[in-house]
């Protein structure tokens, strides 16, 4: 997963990439992502980073899965320097 400095991401998995823009919800604290292009097999549309770990994003599926607590697997990203 890419998530540029210029709102655009791009997320690679065998199979599909998945392209488009992404905003940041202040509020919610969570990345919004806009699909643009390509086969996925994820609905990757929110990503909320993890309390206790600022290195970690949470994938919220949309619409939320009920009964559970909403987010069902982590993203692991790095920060790129420069």
């Amino acid at each position: 997963m890419h998530l540029g400095t210029n709102g655009t991401y791009e997320v690679q998995r065998d199979g599909g990439t998945q392209r488009g823009t992404w905003e940041w919800d202040r509020k919610e604290r969570e990345f919004r992502l806009k699909p643009a292009a390509g086969k996925f097999p994820f609905d990757l549309r929110r990503l909320r980073v993890d309390r206790d770990d600022p290195d970690c994003l949470q994938w919220i599926p949309v619409p939320p899965v009920t009964g559970g607590a909403g987010a069902i697997d982590y993203v692991r990203f790095k920060r790129q320097k420069g």
